[in-house]
């Protein structure tokens, strides 16, 4: 979770990456609970949000993907 990327140089991109080897091995679950854990706390993280709405586009989960876009419209 996030507290173990707390002293890593680049924890933004090591959150991505993890997110992605969860849905690279359709543990899609997993991967949302990451995304949504990572914007609720860092909710003015843009690469957080764009990837989170492509992992969504990319299975397929068009719906989920538009309630991202708009949520983060509303934190901006």
């Amino acid at each position: 979770s996030l507290e173990q990327v707390r002293n890593d140089p680049n924890p933004t991109q090591q959150l991505i990456r993890r997110c992605i080897v969860f849905k690279k091995r359709c543990q899609l679950s997993k991967a949302r609970l990451l995304f949504l854990e990572m914007v609720v706390h860092n909710p003015s993280v843009t690469q957080y949000w764009i990837e989170f709405t492509r992992m969504e586009m990319e299975t397929g989960c068009y719906a989920n993907a538009r309630q991202i876009g708009r949520a983060s419209c509303r934190e901006r």
